[in-house]
Parts: structure tokens; C-alpha cells; sequence
């Protein structure tokens, strides 16, 4: 994926997919804004067509401490989905604080 957020460019990259192993479906991403790597374990309703992830994250802001994350990604049509990425930071209340809609040529 290439992108822009505040006027910079980047690139990411991100697979999901099925662990037979542990049963559960996986979403993993990297880009060039960061040195860090996301890996989470979720679920997928069917009726909704939406999978949720839920992991941690090494806050940037603050060394040491992980942040709670809830990613979401929902399929609109074959050529569109949406995602939303929530995070819970110290007051324990949940924020959306990313949205992307991606779309297929």
C-alpha cells in the first residue's frame, strides 16, 4: 500500500490470513513510518463480512508502555473494504484514530 498522512509519503505492507495451528485468523503490518510490526489474532463474522483484531502496541509516545488496539475491517464489495483502527490509551476509553478505505483497480 502506498499512502499519505500530514503531507508524507509511505509504504506498508500487511498480510492476513488463516492459522490452522492456532485456529484463528492473523493480520500482520509494517511500513516505512516506524521500526515496529504489528501481529494479531481475530475473529470473522460471516453475516457482517467483518473481521476483528485485538492486540497491543509499543506506544511511540510513551517508552515502555503498549497500548490496546482493536482493528477492524470490513469487506463493502469485492473491489472495496473499509478499516478502522481503535486505540485504548491511559483513561481506559476506546478512540478511533485511523480510517482507511481501500478500493481494488
Amino acid at each position: 500500500m502506498e499512502g499519505a498522512m500530514n503531507d508524507a509519503t509511505y509504504h506498508g505492507r500487511g498480510y492476513m490470513g488463516y492459522d490452522n495451528v492456532a485456529g484463528k485468523f492473523f493480520n500482520t503490518w509494517m511500513d516505512d513510518m516506524s521500526t515496529g510490526f504489528w501481529f494479531a489474532y481475530g475473529t470473522y463474522d460471516k453475516a457482517t463480512q467483518t473481521y476483528t483484531f485485538r492486540g497491543q502496541m509499543d506506544d511511540p509516545m510513551k517508552a515502555g508502555a503498549k497500548v490496546a488496539v482493536r482493528e477492524v475491517m470490513h469487506i463493502v464489495d469485492p473491489k472495496h473494504y473499509e478499516f478502522e483502527w481503535y486505540e485504548t490509551r491511559g483513561g481506559g476509553k476506546e478512540a478511533k484514530t485511523l480510517q482507511i478505505d481501500y478500493s481494488k483497480s
